[in-house]
Order: structure tokens, then sequence, then C-alpha cells
């Protein structure tokens, strides 16, 4: 799944780092698997590409 925080978002950043979450340079958005999106309570983050 695909995550979109914010630049001055510190702490999260490491918290996502810390669950495996890779940045996506191309997209500007951190990959995780849906688990971990759910476990750190960002779902109201996911960026759906499909969307225009």
């Amino acid at each position: 799944m695909d995550v979109r925080i914010g630049f001055h978002e510190i702490e999260l950043r490491s918290r996502i780092k810390a669950c495996g979450g890779k940045w996506d340079a191309s997209k500007k958005v951190w990959r995780l698997t849906y688990e971990k999106v759910k476990e750190l309570d960002l779902l109201d983050r996911i960026v759906d590409d499909k969307a225009s």
C-alpha cells in the first residue's frame, strides 16, 4: 500500500522505517503492507493511484 506523510512528520517516518516501509521517490509515497498501515493507524493516508 502507498501512504503519504508530511515532510515534517519525522517521528512517523521513523516508525514507518522501523516497520519495514520503503520510500518510493518517483511517487513520493511510503510503501508498506496493509497490515502495517493498519497497525500504524494510517488507513486515512492511503494513496489510491487509480483515483483521478
